[in-house]
């Protein structure tokens, strides 16, 4: 037996407006609240039209009462033998078996409410019968009525500190296991954007250190990373943007019904989407990595993949840009790299080339071989940070607001909200940016990014401001007088005279906490053999170990495709016959010149026709897989480092050692000495005191170290370091080497989420 009927085409179940108003005969002067430019009709209630369907339970389904109609739906819903479901519904309703079929058979939305059946009836009775205060309540005073907060339905419990978000955000996050003995992301679950995810664990650690040393804040102010209220003119062309998305989305829907024969969920609409933004023309929408046509009805028969162009796990760009249709041979071949590290250079590289002009503008450019460096530092980046700044803004609200239930029960409302727009506007205005200015670009009229204090001066402004000031520009700012809204920011006072030098006094005192990159080693599970990680130990690429060596170092054996050849890697070839065979045919050419001679070479008869790939031979600091003899076979390179520490020698001498990742997660401390003693030990991210140095005293963080002995840091205030260095030729790195550490007195030193640092003094 069918568990459901085939799905009807959206727009199918709704009642439209207009049809609406004649019903109800409203007049010509009075409209719905709810239609705007996006809505012009509403759902009906799917369940009643589904079984109220005269072959099936017919009128007499209305007549029924709220729990009768309850019972027969639990039944269709729990029972799984569809005879015995027959059966029942027989004895049940009286119908013959023929109709007790049909109705066994009548197709059911899917998916779930977040509300449970207890606190669906409290509220369902509330809304029918009304409450002490309105005889025809609302959804929101219904609730309020069972005593809970409709935004999101807490306990009532009054928390002395946060929880886990996922304990209050249950509606946001994926469920958990419900195990009381599991921690608590796998108990209750986690929301999948892992900046928020990160966002929230901070605000918590925050929050709950400013309350253990200064007890619950009275109010909480946050800045919201959004504009201020938009005019009318505004929300219509919003309204209309929306609109024409939502109508491309009904269109998709109807599609995948109609036409596709397949379900109509969130993922196929998506896989439908990207594949009509792959082209214009039909015919043009092809695999982007074979030039291969893709049907519609090759989308959903197993045959493609919606692939991130540019690696999910490397850049978290999830955006419709970043995605395309592709043949699930070609997801796999181009496995964790971008378009150009699979396959530029190679002989597949002009199909690919050739089709990127049916693309998108959003999508072609990222096909290029400096593509990931674009992404780091163009705006798209910028939208993508500021979606998910929105998001967290919105949870942190309602995460905040589990701490004040007995605050939000009497009518107060302890956290309220202010505008991006308007911190930028008061900081302006109060003189607030020269407090930190860009050295580099001799300008203080906006704000410094460079320095993580600049979230210092956002935060003291916004807890300047009072919810009469925040109105007031946000009427200015509906009604779009711009001037008017710079004329109004300009003729508010600092709170107090000596705000700015006062402010200045503290930013100088203020020291940045960072979060260290630790990495996630149990010591007692490795020594168990259970040992986990959550990077990779070492990168994907194989090299042949040849038993030779220079200096110290492996010579290894890696092979290349032919096609991807350069002048300086002839010096490198194995075959050295072959390397001076290509010398002659290549010569100094570059570029084009050189991919068509070397696919002249490949075509010359002889004993290299066709060839495919060639064997390079390096010198490759690698480490060695061995077999169960203890013999090495081959070797990977190191992915990353997972600390830099400093040994004292017998004879007194200083040492570094880098310790890769590889090797953290071996058994047994390494030494560099049997009997060195362990000086120091840093990972990035760790928050370091020095004495004396050419920096001065003072706090940074570490950044980066090498294998030749240098440590990176810069001062605890500096942002973006290694992106200035590469773009502006900024230095602000402290550079040390292990004699030069000692010298300077350097310590690690814990910084928790208020600024508070414990010094134990220097070594």
């Amino acid at each position: 037996m069918n568990c459901k009927a085939p799905a009807k085409s959206p727009g199918a179940n709704k009642l439209t407006l207009v049809a609406l108003k004649k019903v109800i005969k409203l007049r010509p002067d009075e409209a719905f609240s709810l239609e705007t430019a996006m809505r012009d009709a509403i759902a009906c209630d799917p369940v009643r039209m589904s079984l109220a369907h005269p072959d099936r339970y017919g009128p007499g389904w209305s007549a029924l009462n709220a729990d009768q109609q309850w019972e027969i739906i639990q039944q269709l819903r729990d029972e799984q033998d569809g005879e015995r479901l027959v059966d029942w519904l027989v004895e049940r309703t009286g119908f013959d078996r023929d109709r007790a079929r049909a109705i066994a058979d009548a197709p059911l939305p899917e998916g779930f409410g977040r509300l449970g059946e207890t606190a669906t009836r409290r509220i369902l009775a509330a809304l029918i019968g009304g409450t002490a205060d309105h005889e025809v309540a609302t959804y929101n005073e219904a609730v309020e009525f069972c005593g809970w907060n409709h935004s999101h339905l807490g306990t009532g419990e009054v928390l002395d500190r946060l929880p886990y978000y996922g304990q209050i955000l249950d509606r946001h996050v994926l469920p958990g296991t419900g195990e009381e003995t599991d921690d608590d992301v796998t108990r209750f679950g986690r929301i999948t954007n892992p900046t928020v995810h990160i966002g929230l664990g901070q605000i918590r650690r925050l929050v709950n250190r400013v309350i253990d040393i200064h007890g619950r804040p009275h109010e909480i102010v946050l800045e919201l990373a959004r504009d201020l209220k938009m005019s009318e003119e505004q929300k219509r062309d919003l309204a209309q943007v929306n609109a024409k998305n939502q109508r491309a989305a009904e269109l998709r829907s109807q599609k995948l019904i109609e036409e596709l024969k397949v379900e109509d969920n969130g993922r196929n609409r998506a896989i439908l989407r990207v594949w009509e933004e792959s082209a214009t023309d039909v015919l043009k929408r092809c695999c982007p990595y074979t030039g291969e046509r893709i049907s519609a009805t090759m989308l959903f028969d197993g045959s493609c993949d919606i692939d991130h162009i540019l690696p999910y796990s490397r850049t978290l760009d999830d955006g419709f840009n970043n995605r395309v249709i592709c043949l699930k041979s070609a997801n796999r071949e181009k496995r964790n790299k971008t378009p150009w590290e699979a396959w530029g250079g190679t002989s597949k590289w002009p199909a690919i080339e050739a089709n990127l002009k049916n693309l998108p503008d959003g999508k072609s450019w990222r096909f290029q071989p400096d593509a990931m460096e674009k992404f780091e530092g163009q705006r798209d980046f910028t939208a993508r940070a500021l979606g998910d700044t929105q998001y967290l803004s919105r949870l942190a609200r309602e995460y905040l607001e589990s701490l004040y239930a007995d605050a939000l029960s009497a009518g107060r409302r302890p956290i309220w909200v202010v505008a991006g727009k308007l911190t930028e506007m008061l900081r302006r205005h109060w003189g607030l940016n020269s407090l930190l200015p860009d050295a580099h670009r001799g300008t203080a009229k906006a704000k410094n990014r460079q320095d993580h204090r600049h979230h210092m001066i956002d935060a003291a402004v916004i807890g300047a401001t009072d919810q009469g000031m925040v109105k007031r520009i946000a009427d200015i700012a509906k009604a779009n007088v711009e001037n008017g809204l710079e004329e109004l920011a300009g003729s508010i006072p600092p709170p107090w005279k000596d705000f700015r030098n006062d402010l200045d006094k503290q930013l100088r005192m203020t020291t940045v906490s960072h979060r260290a990159d630790h990495g996630r080693i149990d010591p007692q599970a490795k020594r168990q053999g259970r040992d986990s990680t959550a990077g990779q130990l070492h990168n994907d690429t194989a090299y042949g170990l040849t038993g030779e060596s220079v200096r110290g170092v492996p010579l290894v054996v890696t092979r290349k495709p032919f096609d991807s050849l350069t002048l300086a890697m002839l010096d490198k070839l194995r075959d050295p016959h072959l390397a001076s065979l290509l010398r002659q045919a290549i010569g100094d050419k570059s570029g084009k010149e050189l991919q068509a001679a070397l696919k002249a070479f490949r075509e010359r008869p002889g004993p290299y026709h066709r060839i495919r790939h060639v064997r390079i031979i390096e010198p490759v600091d690698v480490i060695q897989i061995r077999d169960r003899q203890g013999r090495p076979y081959k070797g990977y390179k190191g992915d990353s480092n997972q600390r830099y520490e400093v040994w004292r020698m017998p004879d007194g001498k200083p040492v570094h050692q880098v310790v890769s990742t590889f090797d953290a997660h071996q058994p047994g401390e390494q030494k560099p000495h049997p009997a060195a003693k362990r000086l120091m030990r840093f990972h990035k991210g760790d928050m370091v005191r020095l004495d004396n140095s050419k920096f001065g005293p003072g706090v940074a963080v570490v950044v980066k170290f090498d294998a030749n002995g240098g440590i990176s840091m810069v001062a605890h205030n500096e942002s973006n370091a290694d992106q200035r260095y590469r773009r502006d030729k900024e230095d602000v790195f402290i550079r040390l080497q292990p004699s030069s550490l000692i010298k300077s007195g350097a310590r690690r030193i814990p910084v928790d989420e208020t600024g508070r640092m414990r010094d134990s003094g220097a070594i």
